[in-house]
């Protein structure tokens, strides 16, 4: 039986903001297309010999339908068939695997929803100043982010109230969930910041044995309860980075490891050392280029993260009808929704997604962007790909970049910025 917490978002559609594609590359931009009704924001981008013939070769894992609500509609799982043996046989394994996991990962980050099975991220809200063990993906998952000292996680009452903004079908319903523009929500989304930074106020406390405490001051608690929210914590953006991660690793130790897992809001890992490449997109003025495409061959996280919408079928954000846009990065500095640049590009041979999230967020959701604090990630196996113009830098001295957007209408450059 699932029990939910009240929503605060207005039903129907998001609006969505229209922008323009170049025409240059007509043909690989086809193929991005294919990949994206599927990828997202991913844009992993695959040779149309494999992605379109056979019964091998690349192909989409899906799920059971016996398995119900997963979290696939948020993914995307390329698979090479046929490279270990049988396609069938591999293909059917593998959707059953991957399925399996999918529903795990839908109930074990769900926020909203309790589960009989598992004591999720729900359970852990309705279990405060408790002792209660937790699956091991999700106390890891807690693991990094205190290692981290990332605290986006506990500004679950500021999310509550802010996803209403993403479902919302006029700008009057989305001025309800702003708070940039409503200066009550501004104060409210600012305490709450306060609260969540604050370790004394909150906090996780991981104690062996997957074992966690979520443990609430009873300032806070009462606070909480004068506000009527219930989500002390909540992984809301950083969710589908873990997920991807707890995809990949599921999948993996199956002993699967020609295949990309991505999701739409632009988490991809790839599961082995076959040779893949992604796609940097640009926007300039409210036009969304394909600038270059990075090519790679090995077991990478890549993040991409962006203050716009990629097409005119992008759910991602909400853009007001002049041209403001709301992303779901909150700031734990104050609450409030900062993107330092237009997009970022983080990935690394030997981190997770979701370590590499943690490295960018600072970075990202800083009010202006910390360049020196880009680079300095380096360091650390986490190399990063920005830029603020036509002039795309990078970090990595081995990064292979190709197909660098030249045209007519705008011409991209790449330099190291080590």
């Amino acid at each position: 039986m699932a029990r939910r917490v009240r929503s605060f978002a207005p039903k129907g559609p998001a609006p969505v903001e229209k922008v323009e594609l170049s025409d240059r590359h007509i043909v690989l931009r086809l193929v991005l297309a294919a990949v994206f009704l599927v990828a997202g924001a991913s844009a992993l981008a695959y040779s149309v010999s494999q992605f379109f013939t056979g019964s091998s070769g690349w192909r989409e894992i899906g799920t059971l339908s016996a398995d119900g609500i997963t979290c696939s509609t948020d993914f995307t799982f390329m698979y090479d068939l046929g490279r270990d043996g049988s396609v069938s046989k591999e293909k059917r394994e593998l959707t059953s695997i991957y399925s399996g996991a999918c529903k795990t990962a839908y109930e074990l980050f769900n926020a909203s929803e309790s589960f009989d099975s598992v004591n999720n991220v729900y359970a852990i809200n309705h279990a405060v100043n408790t002792d209660i063990p937790v699956d091991p993906a999700l106390y890891e998952a807690f693991s990094e982010i205190k290692a981290s000292g990332d605290r986006s996680v506990f500004l679950g009452p500021a999310y509550e109230i802010y996803n209403g903004i993403f479902t919302a079908s006029t700008d009057d319903d989305a001025l309800a969930f702003d708070p940039v523009t409503n200066p009550d929500l501004k104060e409210l989304f600012v305490e709450i910041s306060g609260y969540a930074r604050d370790p004394e106020s909150v906090d996780i406390k991981l104690l062996g044995g997957y074992k966690i405490r979520l443990e609430v001051s009873k300032e806070y608690s009462d606070f909480m309860a004068s506000q009527e929210l219930g989500n002390y914590i909540d992984f809301y953006h950083l969710k589908n980075a873990f997920i991807a991660d707890y995809l990949a690793k599921t999948v993996t130790d199956a002993g699967f490891t020609h295949g990309v897992i991505s999701s739409k809001d632009g988490f991809s890992r790839s599961l082995g050392s076959d040779n893949l490449s992604f796609t940097v997109y640009k926007n300039l003025g409210g036009t969304v280029y394909p600038a270059a495409v990075m090519n790679y061959k090995s077991q990478r996280s890549v993040v991409y993260l962006r203050g716009y919408m990629l097409s005119a079928d992008d759910s991602f954000g909400y853009r007001y009808l002049s041209g403001s846009m709301r992303t779901p990065y909150l700031s734990t500095s104050d609450g409030l929704p900062h993107t330092s640049s237009k997009d970022l590009v983080g990935y690394s041979d030997t981190k997770t997604c979701a370590e590499v999230l943690l490295d960018l967020l600072p970075i990202y959701t800083a009010q202006t962007f910390p360049e020196a604090e880009a680079k300095s990630l380096s360091g650390s196996g986490t190399f990063v790909i920005y830029s603020t113009d036509e002039n795309l830098k990078y970090t990595d001295p081995s990064l292979d970049l190709s197909d660098i957007l030249s045209s007519p209408e705008v011409k991209f450059s790449a330099t190291y910025s080590g």
